[in-house]
């Protein structure tokens, strides 16, 4: 290999953009999620993904405040919010699920800045993008 190669290579690899992990909600309850802590006792049925919550947990506060999503676009059969955030958040993610008391939360690191709920016809998916 010659060092023109190997110096566009190197460049290359300097330019590319930074991969983007993805922090899901887990689609149903139970089952274990790597990421996500169980609240709850384990119920006797599954449950779809009814809801996405997103806390800003700072220490120091009296109680979690809940984070209003950004944008809200409706869609002909449901609807799609979105959070932007700061990335600099003590951020807790809330997985609720219809028909349980019992869910899942989880405390990304580092925090998101770009969190997405969609229901489509009922059904419901939640993600954040971690850098």
């Amino acid at each position: 290999m010659g060092i023109g190669t190997l110096l566009l290579s190197s460049l290359a690899s300097a330019v590319a953009p930074v991969a983007v992990a993805e922090l899901r909600c887990p689609p149903r309850l139970p089952g274990p999620h790597p990421g996500f802590e169980q609240v709850g006792p384990i119920p006797a049925a599954h449950w779809l993904l009814w809801r996405m919550q997103l806390f800003d947990a700072a220490h120091g506060k009296a109680a979690p405040k809940e984070l209003a999503p950004n944008q809200m676009i409706e869609q002909h059969n449901g609807f799609t919010l979105t959070w932007l955030l700061a990335g600099t958040e003590d951020l807790t993610i809330v997985c609720l699920y219809n028909g349980s008391a019992t869910y899942y939360m989880a405390h990304p690191r580092p925090a998101p800045a770009l969190c997405t709920m969609r229901n489509d016809n009922g059904l419901t998916q939640g993600s954040c993008e971690i850098p």
